[in-house]
């Protein structure tokens, strides 16, 4: 019982660690003069898009931008992976009424950011089948996950069981590597 607790806890930290692709990478054409090899944009807009064009990797919140954006940064050259966040709610999120009944308390240092009780299928649904579906369907090459560590702050069997199942559920939409 314990060898299989021990092996289920580095699987998941494993997959907390490593990224989501939808698809393979795969050669691309060079974006104008590409000098770093990733950014991270998150809070950016689209207005922000010039400020991307020196990376190859970029990271982005996909729900700030429309699908044809996406589209474009890819057709420049550049790689592109949405944040998604499985284990906090942001107040500014259209959904985060829906959800905040599931809130475990504020994440220190962003008194607009909750912790999820991630061990709720109605939230575990809602991340996998309806936010990362959505935001994969925007064209974006995989997912960067944040807020796997709900479970550092909220050490619950049910909480680390519910991060295992929204991480498989990522897995199971995005195509194999």
């Amino acid at each position: 019982m314990k060898k299989s607790l021990i092996a289920s806890i580095f699987t998941a930290i494993a997959l907390c660690f490593s990224s989501f692709s939808a698809s393979p990478t795969v050669f691309r054409t060079e974006a104008a003069e590409i000098k770093y090899e990733y950014g991270v944009f998150l809070g950016a807009e689209p207005d922000d898009i010039p400020e991307m064009e020196s990376y190859r990797k970029i990271v982005i919140d996909a729900q700030s931008f429309t699908d044809s954006e996406i589209s474009s940064l890819k057709k420049a050259g550049h790689i592109v992976y949405s944040y998604i966040n499985l284990g906090s709610v942001e107040e500014y999120r259209d959904y985060y009424e829906t959800y905040s009944k599931y809130t475990l308390g504020v994440y220190t240092n962003w008194e607009d950011e909750r912790w999820v009780d991630v061990s709720q299928p109605e939230w575990q649904d809602f991340v996998v089948k309806t936010l990362a579906k959505d935001i994969l369907g925007k064209g974006v090459d995989g997912l960067f996950v944040d807020n796997c560590d709900v479970y550092y702050n909220y050490k619950e069997e049910k909480i680390f069981n519910g991060v295992t199942e929204i991480l498989k559920g990522f897995k199971q939409r995005i195509a194999p590597i």
